[in-house]
């Protein structure tokens, strides 16, 4: 029982790992291209947001998140670059060994695990069909889908575009999905138990 637990932590990591080096990986090559110690800007007013949180100049709903995103900015020597390079690696890994233990809850094969995380993570770019890096074809995207809904329920799908995966927007939604997908784990973890009378 012991190691497949183990085995369990290892492919978690290995996913989690994964995903942190692709959030990673825009810095690291923006860096290189430019020859300075720069972060790439994932979206046009992540700064905004993030120097707003750390000023306190924002009044943020998403207090968990600059809770997070504070304690990187301090651990990085007060770093902008570094809190957003670090936070663009830790917040989605964090994430996704979220979404590993919900997968773990709900699935027993390790294959089904890895995909059902997978699935939870990139969940709001596969399935809002606005994310035009995954849905570059004109034939599906998001206007296409806002037009066949609108024959039905016109007005019901709002438009909807970016250019980036959302689980690479600092520092929310990725601290929002961490704790959900545990939420939902643990909600499952107890809806599976045993009812005792």
């Amino acid at each position: 029982m012991k190691s497949e637990t183990t085995i369990d932590m290892i492919l978690a990591l290995a996913i989690a790992g994964a995903i942190g080096v692709l959030g990673l990986w825009p810095h690291v090559a923006f860096v290189g291209d430019i020859g300075e110690f720069r972060y790439f800007h994932s979206a046009y007013d992540e700064d905004t947001y993030t120097l707003a949180w750390l000023m306190g100049a924002l009044r943020s709903t998403r207090l968990l998140g600059a809770f997070c995103l504070s304690v990187v900015h301090r651990t990085s020597a007060g770093s902008l670059d570094a809190t957003l390079m670090i936070s663009d690696f830790l917040f989605p890994a964090i994430a996704a060994c979220a979404a590993y233990f919900a997968a773990s809850q709900i699935v027993s094969s390790r294959s089904a695990r890895a995909a059902v995380s997978l699935l939870l993570v990139f969940a709001g770019d596969l399935f809002s069909f606005g994310s035009v890096v995954v849905w570059s074809s004109p034939a599906w995207n998001v206007i296409r889908f806002s037009r066949i809904v609108g024959l039905v329920a016109p007005n019901l799908v709002p438009p909807y575009e970016t250019s980036f995966l959302s689980i690479y927007r600092t520092p929310e939604p990725q601290v929002s999905l961490s704790l959900m997908f545990v939420v939902l784990g643990l909600l499952a973890r107890f809806a599976a138990r045993p009812q005792t009378s």
